[in-house]
């Protein structure tokens, strides 16, 4: 039998070994992004619109890297080929066990968990919408984990005019349309970038006198060097807005702006 001397020194190597894993253990929470962050198996129990979904947890899920058309909701009229992207996606996910696999960042201002979706069978339900063209490509740092697969599938859909991209509503127009255009559409702006301005909270890129491109001081690492814009036209991908005196159109990534080249 040990003696309670033998028992004193046996317990040490067994207490730094706890000490240390508790350690670890904290340390891995302390770095995790939330606790949902991890990748876990779940069943789709209803599908909202064309990118967004509810699980049979009740977790509402925003799909990472598209924006498909907005269906009617809070006394707004329904956005050409919502209907339809609800639909693809109701067909692809509704009763569907899935991993849901989070973004770096995990949620959104409104509260939805950010989040690809993979069935059973390897799709990846982002890019799958892309693809067949019920939605666009909308990327949102720091969640940029299947970027290049998503604009891939974009650039095959646009290609073969799929979906959205064989639609009136969604062809390009000069930027001059703007004004006249749905603030909650979705749409795409042909213009030349004719001065760039600098403050300290970002960049402008103007269009015209009254209409410019804003990419924040925070975002400029997603984009080549600012002034290889200067003087080249260019398809602006995004949602215009009224600010002030001025329209603005938010970049956050270097997809969203299009280089045209010169006939």
């Amino acid at each position: 039998m040990a003696n309670a001397q033998d028992e004193k020194v046996s317990n040490k190597p067994f207490l730094r070994i706890n000490i240390a894993g508790f350690g670890f253990f904290v340390l891995l929470l302390l770095n995790a992004p939330s606790l949902t962050a991890f990748p876990r198996v779940e069943s789709v129990h209803y599908v909202i619109d064309g990118d967004t979904v509810i699980l049979t947890s009740g977790e509402r899920i925003r799909l990472i890297g598209i924006n498909a058309p907005e269906i009617s909701h809070n006394g707004l009229k329904g956005q050409v080929g919502g209907i339809e992207a609800k639909k693809y996606l109701k067909h692809l996910l509704l009763n569907q066990v899935v991993n849901v696999v989070y973004g770096v960042e995990s949620n959104d201002h409104f509260g939805r968990s950010l989040a690809y979706l993979i069935r059973s069978d390897g799709m990846n339900v982002s890019i799958e919408m892309v693809k067949k063209g019920y939605a666009t490509v909308s990327l949102h740092p720091p969640n940029l984990r299947h970027a290049a697969k998503l604009l891939l599938a974009q650039s095959d859909a646009e290609r073969h005019q799929q979906g959205i991209w064989s639609m009136p509503t969604y062809r390009a127009k000069p930027v001059s349309q703007a004004y006249r255009t749905n603030v909650h559409a979705w749409g795409r702006y042909t213009a030349k970038v004719i001065r760039i301005t600098r403050v300290k909270q970002g960049i402008k890129l103007w269009l015209k006198k009254d209409i410019y491109i804003w990419i924040d001081q925070t975002a400029l690492a997603n984009f080549p060097p600012i002034d290889s814009y200067l003087g080249k036209t260019i398809e602006m991908r995004g949602w215009v807005r009224k600010r002030g005196l001025f329209w603005s159109i938010n970049a956050l990534h270097r997809s969203q702006i299009v280089l045209k080249r010169a006939h």
